[in-house]
């Protein structure tokens, strides 16, 4: 094979200079010999290809051998010739595909130049749709900005109609179409500011009529329903709420609304009042308060009571009315909605002060009462003579005066007249005391024998004590209490002091001191338990003091009469010339030690003896008081009478034996009386 010739000829030149070599180079023959003898076996090559021709031929005849050559050249040709047809195939194949995407391109060529013609065509469109869209855009936003502009600066069919309309009912949607057109208005201050004021000015201009028709139409309404606020606790709607409300941007239809409201709650709340003291309530009960003329106390409570309660109602119904009980906002809606509703802006504030046109109500309403009031509290305080009547009812006028000034404050009608009335009390309490005063000072009554208070004094007391006790009650703060009682106080005890005194005039200065201590102390028992009356207590305790001082030395000069040292003790206290007492007439020691025999009796019965003094003093403590201060003074007494006796100057021989008591036994003998 010519294949295998250049094979075998590289083989021999690598092999090395043989003579082999050397003759192949000018031998074909020998060449293809030398390549033969060159061939390894063991080649893998070699091995590959003696496997490939055994599958050509089964024997080794010597016809194959022969036809080698050209049976491999003829499978090499028929391998060429299948790899051709194959070839042949593909080269059809993308024939076909190189034809199929000539005709795509010529297609897409053609395409292309149709999209480009048509874009030439439709670019015009475009621009002009994109331009329609722009200016449709804007069309948009201005019929937007038109209509939010219609609508917030112009007023509805409807809502016309519902302002307008004499006969449409006041409801919530007139309501709604009134801070509409409020809101409107405040638009249009807005734009007084800015560059469009012409169309201010002129939807101004626009909605004026309509505004001057809505508030006619909302005052005559206003106006008939307030004509219906005749009952005692009329029923207040909403609807009324907010339009008294919505009348306070017309400060004169407002104010003729509140003058009406004022009349007719004056005519109700006095027309109520005397049904209540001549009627009485619904069915009989309660029953008419004249039925309780005959007792002053309850007739004149039930009065204020029923005043009290109608100003505190009135002042409710009124705080309803005008829907301040909760603080409006700074932009409060001229209607306020109820607790289920939500409250919409509106941006009105109130131009009247609310509380201020509901105190001005609540007095002009019950100035009605004021007068029957007046007469007949006037009247029942000039028919009484007892100073304790009149002063609970001074007290009962001045409790509902503070109550009902907090209501209705110090400057109303009604407050000025509880209060004039209350000086009208004030004025009759002190007269009838000054003149029952004046009866007890002109004829005092005079003491028994067990020198106990009078029964003049004992009614006296017992009329200060209920005093007291209803003072107890008042609204007097307690810090001022002392100071604001003080007056009535002495007005009260003053006079009952002057009849102690007058009575005790005709008794003896022991008597008359054992006689003032028991009313004193009496009237001192019966302020301790009031707080108020301290400084009063202690300058009675000071002239209380000042009759025990009596009460002590008439005791202790009974005490040294009837212990037998009197004659001796006023000899020795009136020896001014100090002579010897052994030489004083009566100072013998005879006649000392006579009185000492007298001073053991009487140190055996000295506590029967000197409680039997003090047995009408009614206090115990006071009396232990003037026996222990007594016998105290006839110790010291005694001391001195021991020491002068004792003393060598006085001439006294033995004088140990004169005085058989020591002063030491004598203070033990009297131990218990002197504790």
């Amino acid at each position: 094979m010519d294949t295998a010739e250049p094979a075998i000829g590289a083989a021999a030149d690598l092999s090395g200079a043989t003579p082999q070599s050397k003759l192949a180079h000018t031998n074909p023959l020998a060449k293809k010999l030398a390549q033969v003898l060159t061939i390894s076996l063991e080649d893998q090559q070699t091995q590959n290809a003696l496997e490939a021709l055994s599958e050509f031929y089964v024997s080794s005849k010597g016809t194959s051998k022969r036809s080698f050559r050209a049976d491999v050249e003829r499978r090499v040709i028929l391998m060429n010739n299948r790899f051709l047809d194959s070839l042949n195939g593909i080269n059809q194949a993308f024939l076909d595909i190189e034809k199929q995407v000539t005709e795509m391109n010529s297609q897409c060529q053609e395409m292309e130049d149709k999209l480009k013609t048509a874009n030439e065509r439709t670019f015009r469109i475009v621009s002009r749709i994109k331009d329609m869209k722009e200016s449709s855009q804007r069309a948009l936003i201005r019929k937007s900005l038109a209509e939010a502009f219609v609508k917030r600066f112009t007023l509805s069919d409807q809502e016309i109609q519902i302002l307008t309309t004499p006969h449409l009912e006041i409801n919530k949607s007139f309501f709604d179409a009134l801070d509409h057109l409020h809101q409107i208005n405040e638009d249009c201050r807005a734009l007084l500011v800015t560059d469009h004021q012409h169309a201010g000015l002129e939807i101004m201009d626009s909605i004026t009529i309509y505004q001057d028709l809505a508030y006619e139409k909302l005052f005559k309404w206003t106006q008939a329903q307030c004509r219906g606020l005749t009952r005692d606790m009329p029923d207040l709607n909403r609807t009324l709420k907010d339009a008294m409300r919505a009348l306070k941007l017309r400060p004169v239809l407002f104010q003729t609304c509140v003058e009406d409201v004022c009349h007719i709650r004056r005519t109700a709340v006095g027309k109520a009042f005397l049904d209540a003291l001549t009627r009485g309530g619904p069915g009989g009960f309660p029953r008419p308060m004249e039925l309780h003329a005959h007792d002053p106390l309850r007739y004149a409570g039930e009065m204020l009571a029923w005043v009290h309660q109608a100003s505190v109602g009135e002042h409710e119904m009124l705080e309803g009315l005008f829907d301040i009980r909760k603080k409006p906002a700074l932009h409060s809606p001229i209607r306020t909605q109820s607790s289920a509703e939500e409250d919409s802006p509106s941006g009105l504030e109130s131009l009247l002060d609310d509380s201020d046109v509901v105190e001005r109500i609540l007095n002009k309403g019950l100035e009605g009462v004021c007068r029957p009031l007046r007469a007949r509290l006037e009247s029942i305080i000039a028919t009484q003579q007892k100073p304790l009547v009149n002063y609970k009812l001074m007290n009962l006028v001045q409790f509902y005066y503070n109550t009902v000034s907090r209501v209705l404050g110090s400057s109303a009608e009604l407050t000025i007249t509880l209060h004039e009335i209350e000086g009208v009390a004030n004025h009759a309490f002190f007269e009838n005391l000054n003149g029952q005063a004046s009866e007890m000072i002109k004829a005092p009554e005079a003491p028994k024998r067990d020198l106990l208070p009078s029964p003049t004094i004992n009614d006296a007391v017992s009329q200060l004590k209920e005093i007291m006790t209803s003072y107890q009650s008042s609204l007097v703060p307690h810090e001022e209490r002392e100071k604001d009682f003080a007056n009535l106080l002495r007005a009260l005890l003053d006079p009952l002091l002057q009849v102690c005194v007058l009575g005790s005039a005709a008794l003896s200065t022991f008597e008359s001191a054992i006689y003032m201590a028991n009313c004193l102390y009496h009237v001192q028992t019966t302020l301790k338990p009031y707080p108020f009356t301290d400084q009063q207590i202690a300058a009675l305790e000071g002239q209380i003091q000042h009759q025990l001082e009596t009460l002590i030395q008439e005791q202790h000069t009974t005490i040294l009469k009837r212990s037998g040292l009197a004659y001796m003790v006023e000899t020795m206290d009136k020896n001014d010339k100090h002579e010897p007492l052994a030489l004083l007439p009566g100072m013998d020691a005879r006649s000392i030690s006579d009185a000492m025999s007298q001073l053991d009796t009487f140190l055996c019965n000295v506590a029967v003896e000197a409680s039997s003094l003090l047995a009408r003093l009614t206090s115990s403590r006071l009396a232990k008081t003037v026996v222990q201060r007594a016998l105290r003074l006839f110790v010291d007494d005694y001391s001195r009478f021991h020491d002068a006796v004792m003393d060598p100057s006085n001439r006294y021989e033995f004088p140990s034996t004169i005085l058989a008591r020591t002063v030491g036994e004598v203070e033990t003998l009297l131990g218990d009386d002197l504790l």
